[in-house]
């Protein structure tokens, strides 16, 4: 190998690697180690290539996995430089090894999962070595949410390493002391997690570790029924179904010893080998979701009453978590079918418009034809609308005149208002009025707006739109003249969902809608009952120069 081209020698040796030829990659290695670091062009695949070689530090080369690692670290590859530190760890000792496993740590933190568990493993290893079995505790439990992202094989490394380390605690519990700053750290784990299947797995195997319980379970309730969706450990007897009922029915339940308690809440638990059951219902505000139940055999050791104040903290926490992430996943479906249904629509406004079009090249009568150009601007300003609705981002804002989009509402719903023996007196400037908004939004509010007037003004009588410059802002108006608003309910008129006394058939989210729309574009939006009847609306948004602004 040419010792002048590292880059290439580290190719070669990654080539003879895939091609199953490791004597020869380990003969390669230490010649590639004491190439100078500056000189290797990718230091995160040497390190890969070394850990897969010799699965740990060759004596006397921790030194060169450290240099490594921290050439990594100044190049952003933390999952690399995390593993470089830990290798550099297995050929230190004392306050150097200390020194390496920090800065391992502090590099995973911001790496993958993978790194931060393995980091945390060195670290409990060495905690206990030095018998500081509630620091190794504390260490595990941090990083307990991250084994659903890992491997099977390393998640089994972690649980063997738990289950060796409680051996050494106090009557083979986890003390109060303890107990509390784990408590604390699973709830806030469980605060970020937006999965209520993963917010009951680590639920349940926090009660089995926490209270060290035989066996934990997360029951969940719906108008379905209830059913267990977290077990640890799997396997074992049924749970007894009279303590869930009066645990979902927002009862707590504890038995501390069945063989003294023979009510008909625990009559069913005695044929199933267990002397302590604690069960608490999962409260989300003062609705029952779910109940968190832990069983054990042998009482005397478990001494269950003790840790039913740990339990009732992981109830009150998993019961937000669920109840955040089935909003969360309600929410989401609804976006789903929203978008669904949106893509369909397009696809009916581009048949619409089709046929529309096609129809004006028959040579229609002049008021057909009219109709027909009415069909074709609106299902091609919806189509653009639902396509703006299906895109991951909302468009940038541009140069919109809010004099033509006064124009293009209005001739939208001329056929509305005339059908109802209605018209609109449009009035707005020849020349443009520039403003900064989002072109489709923005005539959205024009419509909005005009057909709430069409809604409410009598028959016969007009709907006046006005547009036109007052300053530095564009004005637009529009006022009807019906009954107006009555004065109590003008201050509300524009929250999302609020209908004033009298209103007619509506859902209340038009005028949220407008008043968002405005505000957005640094405009401001009001509303009043004009003396000569009815009610105006009015909105006003800078004025660009011109378009280009």
């Amino acid at each position: 190998m040419n010792a002048a081209h590292p880059n290439a020698e580290l190719d070669d040796a990654w080539q003879a690697y895939d091609r199953g030829r490791r004597p020869e990659v380990r003969a390669a290695l230490p010649q590639l180690l004491a190439s100078e670091s500056a000189a290797i062009r990718d230091s995160a695949r040497l390190l890969q290539l070394y850990l897969a070689v010799e699965r740990s530090v060759a004596p006397g080369t921790g030194g060169r996995a450290e240099a490594l690692a921290r050439r990594c670290l100044e190049a952003g590859d933390v999952d690399s430089a995390a593993r470089g530190f830990l290798l550099a760890a297995d050929q230190s000792h004392g306050r150097r090894r200390a020194e390496l496993l920090a800065q391992a740590r502090a590099s995973a933190s911001g790496g993958r999962p993978a790194q931060r568990v393995a980091v945390a493993q060195a670290l409990a290893r060495d905690a206990v070595a030095a018998k500081r079995h509630a620091v190794a505790e504390e260490i595990l439990q941090s990083v307990q949410s991250e084994l659903v992202h890992v491997s099977p094989t390393a998640a089994a490394a972690h649980r063997s390493l738990h289950a060796e380390l409680r051996k050494h605690l106090p009557s083979g519990r986890v003390s109060p002391e303890e107990a509390q700053p784990r408590l604390v750290a699973v709830s806030l784990a469980l605060a970020q997690q937006r999965d209520a299947q993963v917010v009951c797995d680590m639920v349940a195997r926090a009660v089995h570790d926490v209270l060290d319980v035989d066996r934990a379970c997360v029951v969940l309730a719906d108008e379905r029924g209830s059913r267990v969706v977290a077990q640890h450990p799997e396997g074992g007897a049924a749970l007894s179904e009279p303590a869930l009922r009066r645990c979902l029915a927002g009862e707590e339940v504890f038995v501390e010893d069945i063989s003294r308690d023979i009510s008909s809440a625990t009559r069913s638990i005695l044929g199933m080998g267990v002397t302590s059951v604690l069960c608490v219902p999962m409260m989300h505000g003062s609705e029952v979701v779910g109940a968190i139940y832990a069983d054990a055999v042998d009482v005397a050791a478990i001494a269950l009453g003790e840790r039913k104040w740990a339990l009732r903290t992981l109830a009150a926490a998993a019961a937000v978590a669920v109840g955040n992430a089935k909003a969360l996943e309600e929410q989401i479906e609804r976006v789903r079918r929203h978008r669904e249904l949106a893509h369909d629509l397009r696809n009916v406004l581009a048949a619409a418009t089709g046929a529309a079009e096609l129809l004006r090249e028959m040579d229609p009568r002049d008021d057909q034809r009219e109709m027909l150009d009415i069909v074709v601007r609106t299902t091609r300003a919806l189509t653009v609308q639902v396509t703006e609705a299906l895109a991951p981002h909302p468009p940038e804002p541009v140069p919109v005149d809010l004099a033509a989009t006064a124009r293009q509402a209005v001739a939208m719903l001329s056929l509305d208002a005339s059908a109802e023996g209605k018209r609109f007196e449009l009035k707005v400037p020849d020349d443009p009025c520039w403003v900064r908004g989002r072109e489709q939004e923005l005539l959205r509010a024009a419509i909005n707006l005009m057909t709430n007037a069409l809604k409410y003004g009598p028959r016969g009588e007009a709907v006046d739109i006005w547009v036109d410059r007052s300053g530095t802002q564009v004005v637009f108006s529009v006022r009807d003249r019906g009954p107006g608003v009555p004065e109590e309910d003008l201050p509300r008129v524009f929250e999302s969902g609020f209908q004033a006394t009298g209103a007619l058939h509506g859902h209340g989210l038009g005028l949220g809608f407008v008043k968002r729309v405005i505000e957005e574009g640094g405009g401001r939006i009001g509303i009043k009952n004009d003396p000569g009847g009815g009610a105006r609306v009015l909105f006003a948004l800078p004025e660009l120069h011109d378009s280009g602004a």
